[in-house]
């Protein structure tokens, strides 16, 4: 198996400039050098980084070989316990709607998430690995995903117009944030009046993914998005591995 590039990294939980990376400070910890299915993004999808505390150290994890990590985020067994059909069928899309999957990956959720849209919808897919965009964009185009639009994102947001997402999904990403207050702020901002983001994570209990030290519980979740004039609440969304929190912009 390839040999993944292990990127450690000590920062402080201030700066922003490796935070998405996507997102991160602090140190690297040991999973970083774990194989794909027990990185943080196994059970996401997505370049990211650990955040530890919300304002605190973490450590930050450069997933810069889509290759070495699709056949773990892309396989049946993901599908067996994910329930992808099921998970963005929680999000309440209809044709028409601009959606982002934040954390994108390798795009495992984009056939859903385009399909549920329709062709007069778009769909971001967004990530802070330039690998990763390169490397969705191409599936985009040889999959025939028109309304899909990869974006290459800053470490502090989407990296999308304000007001410009109905609807957003972070799988195992919010955990990797450096600076949740600040992102959840902006993640605010990119959601038009009415919109709502799923953010789903690690639960306490799962059997795989992060090491315990770096989930997050759902209470925590809750309080960091509701502190950014969010309204929360759990989603009736979870499997074996995650649970979901629904945080929406008030209209």
């Amino acid at each position: 198996m390839t040999k993944l590039r292990d990127v450690r990294r000590c920062r402080r939980a201030g700066l922003l400039m490796l935070g998405l990376a996507p997102f991160g400070a602090g140190c690297a910890g040991a999973h970083e050098a774990q194989p794909p299915e027990h990185s943080a993004g196994s059970e996401g999808h997505g370049a990211r980084a650990h955040g530890g505390e919300a304002h605190g150290e973490g450590h930050q994890h450069r997933f810069e070989d889509p290759a070495a990590y699709a056949a773990a985020w892309e396989s049946p067994e993901r599908d067996a316990w994910q329930q992808p059909a099921q998970l963005v069928a929680t999000l309440g899309i209809v044709p028409g709607m601009r959606v982002a999957d934040i954390g994108t990956g390798t795009g495992y959720l984009l056939r859903y998430l385009s399909e549920a849209t329709g062709p007069e919808g778009r769909v971001y897919a967004i990530d802070v690995e330039r690998a990763m965009v390169d490397w969705v964009t191409e599936r985009a185009r040889t999959s025939g995903w028109t309304n899909v639009t990869p974006v290459l994102a800053p470490y502090d947001g989407p990296g999308v117009a304000p007001a410009s997402l109905d609807r957003a999904i972070m799988v195992n990403v919010w955990h990797h944030i450096e600076a949740r207050d600040v992102y959840a702020r902006n993640l605010r901002e990119a959601l038009a009046p009415g919109g709502a983001v799923l953010v789903v994570e690690t639960r306490l209990d799962a059997p795989e993914g992060p090491p315990l030290h770096y989930r997050l519980p759902p209470e925590q979740v809750m309080a960091e998005l509701r502190a950014a004039d969010l309204d929360v609440a759990l989603s009736p969304y979870a499997n074996s591995r995650q649970y979901a929190v629904l945080a929406t912009r008030p209209r």
